[in-house]
Order: C-alpha cells, then structure tokens, then sequence
C-alpha cells in the first residue's frame, strides 16, 4: 500500500524549556540520535514523508537532506508557528496538499515499540495508563474512537491516553475547511 507519513516540526516545544531553544524539538538526542531519526527508521525505505518546518526548521531540513539522501521528502514551511493562529491545525491544513492518500500522522516525539501498522484502515494510537490527568484522551466504544478530549476534561474521565500517532485511510473530508 502506498502511503506517506506527515511529522509536524514547526512548535517550539515549549515544555521542554531550554532544550529547545536553539534546536528544533525533533533533533533532540535519544540514546545518542535525533528523535527524528527513529521516527524514519521505523518506516520501509519506501515511504514518503511530508514534514512541517517552522521553529529552526533550517535545522531540520538540513539533517534530513544529510542523514537521508536517498528517501523522499516534502517540505512544508508553516507561518505563524508560534503565538494565535497557530497550532498542529494549521500545520496540518498547510501539509495537505501533500496529505490527499492515505497517510499516518506521528507527532515528532512520539516512540513506540514494534511495527507501525500502514492506514489500511482509520486508526488512532493509545496507551492504557491509570492516571490520565497529564493526557489527550479517547473516548472509544466498541472498538471505534468517538472523541478525542483535551487534558483533564471535566466531567470525563478515561484510561485511554492518545500516543501522538493515527493512520487515516478515509482522507475524503481531509484539508477542506
């Protein structure tokens, strides 16, 4: 199945404070390699990718033209990436063009062990955990995701927290505003 693989680059990552201030939050080091670098190599060689640049995104762009001449890649700068107006929604909007087949979005610090399952399907990424007040959570029944909530949502609660990851197969509605 052909599909591609939208990473949002653009915040500042703000809640890890200092770290970011002088590279973009996907370049930091985990076990001696960019986050991002085990983002890519969790997909076949393959697969395409459409990344959202914004705070030092010049880095970003310049480690993945280094690191992996060979894959391709779509640039998307995103302005404001900062400040109102601004978010994973709007990065999102701007990817789209790129985003018209089925793709699966990852934020660029989301991790996970084993293989990422192509959007064969409409699914989302979640983990059970037993204190959720730190978590976007789902609201799912029967197998399907009916909401997703914001952190401490009142008057809900859930043990579902979302992961940072979805595959979308059913792009019809996608980007259109």
């Amino acid at each position: 199945m052909s599909y591609r693989v939208c990473i949002p680059c653009a915040g500042t990552g703000s809640r890890l404070g200092g770290i970011t201030k002088y590279i973009n939050k996907s370049l930091v080091s985990i076990a001696h390699r960019p986050v991002l670098a085990h983002l890519i190599e969790q997909f076949p060689d393959d697969t395409e990718f459409v990344i959202a640049l914004g705070h030092k995104g010049n880095l970003v762009r310049e480690f993945i033209k280094l690191a992996y001449p060979q894959r391709t890649f779509f640039f998307v700068e995103v302005d404001p990436f900062e400040g109102p107006n601004s978010g994973l929604g709007l990065s999102l909007l701007m990817c789209s063009e790129y985003l018209q087949q089925p793709f699966i979005f990852t934020s660029c610090d989301t991790l996970v062990l084993g293989t990422i399952l192509p959007p064969n399907s409409n699914w989302i990424g979640y983990a059970n955990v037993s204190d959720s007040d730190q978590y976007r959570t789902l609201v799912v029944d029967e197998g399907i995701c009916k909401d997703i909530c914001e952190k401490n949502q009142p008057g809900f609660e859930s043990r579902r927290a979302y992961i940072g990851i979805a595959g979308i197969k059913i792009i019809k509605n996608f980007g259109t505003q």
